[in-house]
């Protein structure tokens, strides 16, 4: 008896065909959400060049230098042969001071949320490394620019230490489901996020995978606490939840003493019932005259 031809691979059972013709179907789509992701990158780019073009005016004014005087004494902003030393990002541009203080100037769309976060968290320094927050504003043309001062963590340790690196990821990761369920969902009942902003929540889902490999359970869970205790301050303080940007340690840092903090406050979202139940910070301005010339 003849032995049949090998059948062909049903279309069905074909998951790179299949892939092909969903990304085809898909292009009128993706190609909408290409042209706004552009449109808001070019937004902030275009925020971000403005803060290097016309902050150094603010450094460069007598009131700015009287107002550092008075809360942080002898501190300068760190200059070279370029000039200052400032680390810009896609809505945000920080100046480096003398001990170890960093002058974090916010633009961008959601320069606002971030600023209110900041100003509702300042001077925890246990939790956060947000010493205080401050607007500057000149008189003459009405442009103001919000400031939070900080001080200065250890990045790259974050990112090297693998127990911060897989607790940030699985605070991100529930963190992101949260976030979104209150985007589609703004009126989510409080205790319904409160139950899920706490360690053994997001502990649960740990297992000793092979991912997890070597991955000592005590430190992550360290880890784990010290993010989830700021974000439910955040989250109780000011009415937004923060976290889903964590994954692989990105935005978190670690003091000399090995506490991890979030030192960026992106992408945040509102949860209603709980900004109404706070108290909105003061605000506090440096009125600056005039720019001065350079």
């Amino acid at each position: 008896m003849a032995q049949e031809p090998p059948a062909f691979v049903r279309k069905a059972e074909n998951p790179l065909l299949d892939i092909i013709q969903n990304t085809i179907k898909a292009i009128p789509e993706a190609e909408n959400i290409l042209i706004d992701l552009v449109d808001s990158l070019i937004t902030e780019s275009v925020s971000t060049s403005r803060l290097k073009e016309e902050v150094p005016y603010v450094l460069e004014s007598d009131q700015f230098k009287a107002w550092v005087s008075s809360n942080f004494g002898d501190i300068k902003p760190i200059t070279s042969f370029y000039g200052y030393t400032v680390k810009c990002g896609e809505d945000s541009c920080a100046y480096f001071f003398t001990k170890n203080y960093i002058f974090k100037f916010l633009g961008g769309r959601s320069a606002g949320k971030e600023f209110t976060i900041a100003q509702s968290v300042q001077g925890r320094l246990k939790l956060v490394p947000i010493v205080k927050t401050v607007e500057f504003e000149f008189t003459g043309s009405g442009d103001n620019f919000m400031c939070v001062v900080m001080k200065k963590v250890d990045e790259q340790a974050a990112q090297l230490n693998e127990s911060v690196r897989t607790a940030a990821s699985m605070v991100s990761d529930v963190m992101y489901t949260l976030q979104s369920k209150v985007e589609e969902n703004p009126e989510i009942p409080i205790n319904y996020i409160r139950k899920r902003l706490t360690v053994k929540y997001i502990m649960k889902d740990y297992v000793e995978s092979p991912f997890n490999r070597g991955v000592n359970y005590e430190s992550v869970e360290k880890a784990v606490t010290d993010l989830m205790n700021t974000i439910r301050v955040v989250y109780k303080k000011s009415g937004y939840l923060v976290g889903a940007d964590l994954a692989s340690a990105r935005n978190v840092g670690l003091t000399k003493s090995d506490k991890v903090m979030i030192f960026d406050y992106g992408r945040p979202d509102k949860h209603p019932p709980m900004a109404l139940a706070t108290k909105r910070p003061e605000d506090n301005y440096v009125e600056i005259p005039e720019k001065m010339p350079r």
